[in-house]
């Protein structure tokens, strides 16, 4: 006990020495920290400086900066602003993650509109955006159709591809995304390649956006999907495709981006993602978004502060891997790949529909079997157009 009462008495002295010339020095300090008055919801009265400083703790209205030592004669010299009712509950727009100008496309490699998966507020018109019912809080926020035809012949591949998606977000997470997506091919090609007419992808996107700071972001995810004709339903099917983005915001005109993106086919494991998004100096309008392997370059040439439209060169790294049947009636695995190089126009609209159309040359085709069959195939058109709410 005795030991306790002596370490009770230094730490005691230790707080004296260490609090008692601080407050002197605070005490003779001849110019304290300024701070604001609030709008006063009734009629001025004088009040003592604690009480004053315990209702500015609490409130900032007012920007004229007043000294502790001069509240009561200046305070009532102060032109207040008006008060503000405030807004009824019904009025209140509510607000999701904007990371538009932090990187151009989530998704480098699924056929897009390049238009990230947010936005700044739901929109008036979408009757589903604030869905009460839906589990585990999830919003309705975005939809999104697109149909993409490559023509065939007597000797090259042709392919019909009919791509739906819908996205939720999470009202207590907005940075947390959930995207279902369905995709449906139509195969028209030469009796060689023994493809079967239809082939279907069926996945689920989990997507993380998790800014840092303001000059450092990370975008992530995981989609976990079946790739198959729906007659091969072996392990085959299943893919676990991914991506790991890091973003760093140089200033206002160069954004560099680099990271992965794992994409579970046969031929193409994973590709490394790197490159930058440059806006140059007074020109706003045109966008340089140089990331391989899936490069754009875009100009606005119409914006009214309602709709705008741009025009884009772009460059994809297409194709795919799904496991289908053989006419034989054996299970095998088949690989498409191919390059794409698409000019096109795209019309966004503020609360509204956002639609694009592009034409395109698709070369570097090729199709390729677990079992060992390899083919070229050969260069086509591409005519793209989609839809988003």
């Amino acid at each position: 006990m005795e030991s306790v009462r002596h370490f009770q008495r230094w730490f005691v002295a230790l707080l004296y020495i260490a609090l008692v010339p601080a407050a002197l020095s605070a005490q003779g300090s001849s110019q304290p920290e300024p701070f604001l008055l609030p709008p006063p919801l009734l009629p001025l009265q004088p009040q003592p400086s604690s009480a004053q400083s315990r209702v500015q703790s609490l409130y900032s209205g007012s920007t004229t900066p007043v000294t502790a030592s001069g509240i009561l004669p200046v305070s009532a010299e102060i032109v207040q602003p008006p008060l503000v009712p405030p807004a009824a509950s019904d009025n209140l727009t509510q607000v999701t993650w904007n990371h538009e100008n932090i990187y151009s496309d989530s998704d480098p490699y699924y056929e897009s509109d390049y238009e990230p998966y947010f936005e700044d507020e739901f929109s008036e018109c979408d009757e589903f955006a604030n869905e009460s019912w839906l589990p585990f809080g999830l919003e309705w926020t975005k939809h999104r159709l697109t149909t993409t035809v490559l023509p065939g012949s007597d000797d090259g591949l042709g392919i019909t591809t009919v791509d739906f998606r819908t996205q939720f977000s999470l009202k207590q997470f907005p940075m947390v995304q959930v995207t279902p997506r369905f995709r449906w091919h139509s195969l028209d090609g030469p009796d060689f390649t023994d493809l079967p007419s239809r082939i279907f992808e069926h996945a689920v996107d989990f997507t993380l956006f998790l800014p840092f700071n303001e000059q450092w972001s990370f975008y992530g995810g995981l989609a976990p999907g079946l790739y198959s004709d729906h007659d091969n339903n072996s392990s085959d099917a299943f893919r676990l495709t991914g991506q790991a983005l890091f973003f760093y915001k140089y200033s206002e005109q160069l954004k560099l981006a680099f990271g992965f993106v794992y994409l579970d086919r046969e031929d193409v494991t994973a590709l490394p993602v790197a490159g930058v998004t440059y806006v140059p100096a007074g020109m706003p309008d045109l966008k340089f978004d140089i990331m391989f392997p899936k490069p754009r370059i875009s100009y606005r040439y119409s914006n009214d502060g309602i709709r705008e439209r741009s025009i884009y060169l772009s460059g994809e790294f297409g194709g795919g891997t799904w496991a289908i049947e053989r006419a034989s009636g054996v299970d095998d695995v088949a690989t498409y790949g191919d390059l794409k190089l698409a000019l096109g126009i795209e019309h966004k609209q503020t609360n509204g529909l956002t639609w694009f159309l592009e034409g395109g040359y698709v070369f570097s085709r090729d199709l390729e079997y677990s079992s060992g069959a390899n083919f070229d195939i050969d260069d086509t058109g591409m005519i793209r157009v989609g839809l988003t709410r």
